[in-house]
């Protein structure tokens, strides 16, 4: 039987006890193997493989983790003052649920119970349906990430717009947030006639995206006319777009120049399409208090320096966005259990982002290209699984840490945790339940771990991480 769900009150008075997360006290053995393996930063070539990457400098490990070390939780530093409007989380398509409520509002609900001051909900049209990631056939009508207790009524044919002003959405955008975040795919993603092994389409109509996107913006800006928050609309992990059907299979010997020639254009003309329409809003709304802003996610930086075209080489040098995402999963160097390491991989993934961006309209306070983290997650069971509970454990809150202490140390406006309830079925739960179309709750043994809240209603290592964190605001 589920814990209840806790109320802001109760979680708010909690917080002082979990600003009390202690530093991990290390064994001899294990100070004795940290500091045989002090933090390798990232290697730029000698003759790096694109021209843009010419002139790159990243910082010293040992230089970072001087800035990082005031932001250290776990080492008895403190967040920044504004780190509740700073830290948000996710939900979408999550494979279990504890009330009766529509979906979507019980997990808006509970991030803002939570203490979070950003939300990122998946806000997408195709096939006539509103999409997200939950396992199973979409059915027209239906919102895919967001099905339990829910009925949607959506029309046949309805635009970006029209589903913002859908109840499910207005009461989420109704909640305390002073940031949403809305992943957004292309607006026409399956009239066009897409490419075989293209996530967007060559052929797109250009014009009708910049028209969905205006019209979605301008909707926002005049309905939260009085009120200070920011909605930003940006893509989901546009590497693996970029890639399409190849991603981590997208090697120096399976692409030619021709087609990442059309694969980057591609990208170029969507990402302006969305600018523009952002852009047009803008201009169209005066005296509004609400922001709209336009991102464009990256998800493999570190691929720029092993010769492989990416968003970072091939298409952020050459489109204007107002502000730049990073699902950095390549960047926290989970594998390395360590909050040096961390530290130093999103360090210096934003040092790499900063400098193939130049032209981001939104800026930090020196001045720089702004990037926020749009995912950061740590899968607990595959954690629990490679290393045992106390480890796992350990490990989870010292890669959070490391990741957290840096984007406050580099300004990062947004940090996103992925996310509220696990989304990812193991390989064998998705091939059991493969074919049955059962819209059932998911134990955690079915589960990667990805989560603040586990199927028993308990709070996860990173949920415990957070928490704590929110009450060590400086």
């Amino acid at each position: 039987m589920s814990r209840p769900e806790p109320t802001r009150r109760r979680f708010l008075k909690t917080l002082a006890a979990a600003a009390a997360l202690p530093a991990l006290p290390l064994s001899a053995a294990e100070k004795s193997a940290k500091a045989a393996r002090l933090p390798r930063g990232a290697v730029v070539p000698d003759k790096p493989p694109f021209p843009v990457l010419e002139g790159l400098r990243l910082t010293p490990p040992e230089g970072i983790l001087r800035e990082v070390a005031p932001f250290r939780a776990l080492a008895g530093g403190k967040a920044p003052a504004d780190a509740r409007a700073r830290l948000g989380c996710t939900h979408v398509s999550g494979q279990y649920w504890f009330t009766g409520k529509p979906f979507l509002t019980e997990g808006a609900e509970r991030v803002r119970d939570l203490g979070f001051g950003g939300l990122k909900l998946w806000f997408t049209k195709a096939d006539g349906t509103a999409r997200g990631f939950r396992e199973g056939d979409a059915a027209p009508g239906r919102n895919i990430g967001y099905l339990p207790n829910s009925d949607w009524k959506l029309p046949a044919d309805w635009s970006l717009a029209q589903l913002a002003r859908h109840p499910y959405y207005e009461a989420a955008f109704a909640l305390p947030f002073s940031a949403f975040a809305l992943e957004v795919y292309p607006v026409n993603a399956n009239a066009d006639a897409r490419r075989a092994g293209f996530d967007v389409s060559p052929d797109s109509d250009w014009d009708a995206e910049e028209r969905g996107i205006y019209e979605l913006a301008r909707h926002l800006l005049e309905a939260h006319r009085g009120r200070e928050v920011t909605f930003i609309l940006q893509n989901w992990e546009g590497d693996w777009m970029f890639r399409g059907g190849a991603r981590k299979h997208w090697t120096a010997k399976n692409f030619g120049a021709a087609e990442v020639g059309l694969r980057a254009d591609t990208m170029v003309n969507w990402f302006a399409a969305r600018q523009r329409g952002v852009e047009r809003a803008r201009a169209a709304v005066a005296g509004s208090k609400c922001r709209v802003l336009h991102a464009v996610e990256v998800n493999k930086v570190f691929d720029s320096l092993a010769g492989l075209p990416t968003l970072c080489t091939h298409v952020l040098p050459r489109v204007r966005v107002d502000l730049l995402s990073w699902s950095c999963y390549d960047g926290m160097r989970t594998g390395d259990d360590s909050a040096e390491f961390s530290a130093v991989g999103i360090w210096q993934g934003v040092e790499i982002l900063r400098h193939c961006a130049k032209t981001t309209t939104l800026t930090d306070a020196r001045g720089r290209s702004q990037v926020m983290l749009g995912e950061v997650g740590v899968p607990e069971m595959r954690m629990l699984k490679r290393l045992g509970a106390e480890k796992a454990r350990r490990a989870t809150l010292a890669v959070l840490d490391g990741c957290h202490a840096a984007g406050f140390a580099l300004g990062m406006p947004w940090m996103f945790y992925w996310e509220l309830f696990c989304n990812e079925l193991t390989d064998a739960a998705k091939a059991a339940r493969a074919g049955t179309g059962v819209l059932a709750k998911a134990t955690a043994e079915e589960l990667n771990g990805f989560w603040l809240v586990r199927p028993d209603g308990t709070r996860s290592w990173a949920g415990e991480y957070l928490g704590g964190l929110l009450g060590r605001v400086g």
